[in-house]
């Protein structure tokens, strides 16, 4: 077909012209294939090319290993079809490091190459550029809009001994104590970035800051869609955020990462995926993604802001001289009141946990828990169905709907969080690589999705009175938005004022969805005895900060897939899928069943050939320990000591890759002795500093011919590109399980077992060696690297699940080792 032709010509003339570049097999394989998925592709409205008269579609899912230079291959197939045809091309990647390396390097170098010149941009959520509205405020000492942005450092107390009173009263002391330093910290550094922000040195873009600020220095002058009045803000023509957006009009290629992509579906930020090309990069993440985007999460502890909020809407209300038609600080109240007996209920239930006990033993910290429902208290309105409400203009965070158990409708993907982390499990292990096992929120599940009995009742009450504050916020926001628009003078005033409701709305439609989703009823049961439809994963989530109780509610749908499917795959005609971690176990299936492409007949999945030889540039050696790695103890000991004599054999470069901080902690504590304290001196730990300090400190000790060695958790597993000596050694502690204090895994684990399936062969074996693969991938960087990987988990050739685990590796040269003795083994 002429596109194909097209592509593969483009391809060809990028090979031939641009600067440095070299033909791979693997890379051309990789931009046939893609060539050939996409030339039939329809885009467009209306766009009907297949005999049953529906659009013509293509997905082409390419598994494409370390060398093969997959961004080439697909963007100089890629944009030329999209140029040809006058439509754009949207490039998703889960890292900024990639997104980095395609604006700075990949695209220019694309650009300079090609005939036929293009536009490219980066795509960057709301949240990444300030408000000029919020800055001038805040920076000129409003205090009322201070006092509104500021979060409760403290909950109030609802046990009235002496004991609990005097500890409540102290840590209220120091939280104020806090508040009124941070405040006056942040209001100078509020006016540096005013002043910076005139006089052009900065754009607005948080990511061009010096150094970047905290989240909560950041969060309150933000740009976000609750606060934004658009066009009817004093400060639009000022607005980084919407400059931003202009200059994105204007490109032909966009780059964005997976949440941001996700969140605006529907909401006409980027383009449509009907009528555009889009490429997955780093695609493996797409299923954890989705599954973060519907989390819906409640923090049960703080409460102060519903004391303020009556306020914020009596200013409102009487600037716009309008009647909100319902008691709101009745409704404030009862929420609150609501939200303190959820509260309470669960603090109880979390007394009886034997990991919460624990956890509050070692910290000493005091349960200080919010106020209760009082006796006979009346809700101000009760709610006969616990379906979302879904007010505009604040309420736009989900478009589309899903259907959900019992048929309720549960709208589409949420606005992208900058802060947030992809999956609930995802989040566990970033909570364990920053709490430690020590210190890390314990979690309480309700299994099967179903409340305590008399919970529901409580719910319920929040959930309505939620509903109804949003719905008042809604009609005020309308007024003021009309009133701007009517009188242009009265902008600033409204734009202000729109600004202190929209803060609320947040915290307001945090406690509607994770409320709605909580009410869900577990699916009915067939006759069979087993559920007709996956329920959804309900949890709380306790900890200990500043020696105070954290306490959250969550809530999320089990299958990512069906996700996609519903909202992303059916609106997309053309795409690239691609990884150089698609295949596990050997094949595409847990990758295709993740992502909702698993039954899509536009799908062409193919893994293209890797320019490393491995089995000569890399060797796999899995150490045969005395110990059985279930026994914690005894295998830890043994793996530490044994660890510790293999890093004297490292010249250069090693990554020690741990699977809990415990662990590596237990490592560092080994290091302190007299025994191995020269390899202290060489030792780099996560966590000790920034990424970027250790790794720049690591590539100055290895430069300067010296040995360096980074120990590291999950999140140095991946991404980490350290070429030639740099890493020359990579250690796996233990194969690589997920934290079994994963909610949605435990969740999805028993879903299966009530189908008849095998979770741990379905989804546990699947997602380690994936990570594995990812793990081992950090050895072998270009054509020249030669490295080894040491895994001191024997399970890897022992146990069948081991087995299958290899076959999703690389074909490094494979060796057993027992005591000193290496023996080759065949994969």
């Amino acid at each position: 077909m002429a596109r194909e032709a097209l592509a593969l010509a483009a391809f060809d003339h990028v090979v031939s012209h641009a600067a440095g570049f070299r033909a791979r097999s693997g890379q051309r394989e990789m931009a046939a294939l893609i060539a050939h998925t996409l030339s039939g592709v329809s885009l467009g409205d209306g766009a009907v090319s297949s005999e049953a008269g529906l659009p013509e579609r293509g997905i082409a899912v390419v598994q494409a290993g370390t060398g093969v230079g997959k961004s080439a291959a697909y963007a100089s197939t890629v944009i030329p079809l999209a140029l040809a045809q006058s439509k754009r091309v949207i490039i998703s990647t889960a890292t900024v490091a990639l997104q980095e390396q395609l604006i700075a390097k990949d695209l220019p170098a694309l650009a300079a190459a090609l005939p036929q010149p293009f536009a490219f941009a980066l795509a960057k959520g709301r949240g990444r550029y300030v408000c000029r509205l919020k800055l001038d405020q805040l920076s000129g000492g409003d205090a009322a809009s201070a006092d509104l942005f500021e979060s409760d450092d403290t909950p109030s107390a609802s046990d009235t001994s002496p004991d609990a009173l005097a500890a409540h009263t102290v840590a209220s002391a120091a939280a104020t104590a806090r508040s009124a330093e941070r405040w006056q910290a942040r209001g100078q550094q509020y006016v540096q970035w005013a002043h910076a922000l005139d006089s052009g040195r900065w754009d607005g873009d948080r990511d061009r800051l010096d150094e970047p600020p905290e989240a909560e220095l950041w969060s309150p002058v933000a740009a976000e869609r609750h606060t934004c009045t658009a066009r009817h803000c004093p400060s639009y023509n000022s607005c980084s955020y919407y400059q931003a957006r202009a200059r994105l009009a204007q490109a032909q290629v966009i780059v964005v990462n997976h949440d941001l992509l996700l969140s605006t579906l529907g909401l006409h930020a980027l383009p449509n995926p009907e009528e555009c090309y889009l490429v997955f990069d780093e695609a493996h993440h797409l299923g954890a993604v989705a599954q973060g985007q519907f989390t819906a999460s409640m923090d049960l502890m703080r409460t102060q802001w519903l004391d303020r909020l009556p306020r914020a809407v009596e200013e409102v209300a009487g600037a716009l001289q309008y009647t909100p038609g319902a008691d709101v600080p009745a409704l404030a109240r009862e929420l609150k009141a609501a939200q303190s007996e959820l509260a309470r209920m669960a603090m109880q239930r979390m007394g009886e946990n034997p990991e919460w006990l624990a956890l509050t033993g070692r910290t000493g910290a005091t349960s200080l828990l919010t106020g209760t429902v009082r006796s006979g208290a009346t809700p101000a309105i009760r709610s006969e169905s616990p379906s979302p409400v879904r007010p505009e203009p604040f309420d736009k965070l989900r478009t589309g709907s899903v259907e959900g158990p019992a048929g309720s409708s549960r709208a589409g993907l949420r606005q992208a969080q900058p802060e947030r982390m992809g999956a609930p499990s995802e989040r566990v292990s970033a909570q364990t690589e920053r709490w430690g096992a020590a210190g890390a929120p314990v979690v309480d599940r309700f299994e099967g999705g179903a409340l305590p009995t008399g919970w529901v009742e409580t719910v319920s009450r929040l959930h309505a009175n939620a509903s109804a504050l949003l719905k008042i916020l809604e009609a005020m926001a309308t007024q003021l938005k009309a009133n701007a628009r009517e009188n242009p003078g009265d902008a600033a005033r409204c734009a202000k004022l729109y600004s202190r409701l929209g803060v609320l709305a947040p915290r307001l439609q945090s406690a509607q969805e994770t409320a709605a989703l909580w009410l869900q009823e577990p699916p009915a049961v067939s006759e069979a005895g087993q559920p007709r439809q996956a329920p959804l994963a309900k949890w709380l989530e306790a900890g200990v900060q500043h020696g105070l109780v954290t306490l959250t509610a969550h809530a999320c749908p089990l299958q990512p897939g069906s996700l996609l499917r519903h909202h992303l795959w059916n609106k997309v005609r053309g795409a690239v899928v691609t990884s150089a971690s698609l295949v596990t176990c050997g094949t595409f299936d847990h990758f295709l069943h993740e992502s909702g492409l698993a039954y899509d007949d536009a799908v062409v999945a193919r893994e293209v050939q890797s320019p490393f030889d491995h089995a000569r540039q890399g060797r796999l050696v899995v150490v045969q320990t005395d110990a059985d790695p279930k026994n914690v103890e005894a295998y830890t000991r043994e793996m530490l000591a044994t660890l510790m004599a293999d890093l004297r054999q490292v010249a250069r470069g090693a990554l020690v890759l741990f699977t809990s901080k415990a662990q590596m902690r237990r490592a560092q504590e080994l290091l302190e002795r007299g025994e191995h304290a020269e390899l202290r001196e060489v030792v780099l730990v996560q966590g000790e500093a920034s990424r970027t300090q250790l790794l720049r400190r690591h590539g100055e000790r290895v430069a300067e011919g010296g040995v360096s060695i980074l120990f590291g958790l999950q999140s140095f597993g991946e991404g980490l590109d350290l070429p030639g000596e740099l890493c020359e050694w990579v250690f796996i502690t233990k194969l690589p399980f997920a934290s079994p204090s994963d909610p949605v895994g435990q969740a999805r684990a028993d879903w299966l077992k009530s189908q008849g399936r095998d979770p741990f062969s379905e989804l546990v074996v699947p997602a380690t060696g994936a990570r594995l693969l990812q793990w081992t991938g950090r050895a072998l960087r270009t054509e020249t690297d030669e490295a080894v990987v040491v895994c001191y988990d024997a399970r890897l050739l022992r146990q069948n699940y081991g087995r299958r685990m290899l076959k999703g590796l690389p074909p490094y040269r494979l060796q057993r080792r027992v005591g000193e003795v290496l023996t080759d083994v065949s994969a």
